[in-house]
């Protein structure tokens, strides 16, 4: 295993647990837990799962950078 600093590989993800809101047009926003999870050994990607109680959870995986932009502007256009 290639390591780019010493100890990379023996850290953990590191986490964020939160309720985000989906919207759909004409209908209420709906809660559904979220996890936020960024790990050293895959240092360009940022995780996303969503998943409702009833249903598994579904993995998102995308540059860590979008997060990063989307605090100063919105990173798509509005429907």
């Amino acid at each position: 295993m290639t390591q780019l600093h010493a100890g990379v590989a023996d850290e953990g993800p590191i986490v964020c647990t939160t309720t985000i809101l989906v919207t759909v047009a004409g209908d209420p926003p709906v809660p559904l837990a979220a996890e936020l999870s960024y790990t050293a050994t895959d240092p360009y990607a940022v995780r996303l799962s969503l998943g409702a109680p009833s249903a598994p959870s579904v993995v998102w995986v995308f540059a860590r950078s979008l997060p990063a932009r989307g605090l100063r502007r919105p990173c798509c256009r509005p429907c």
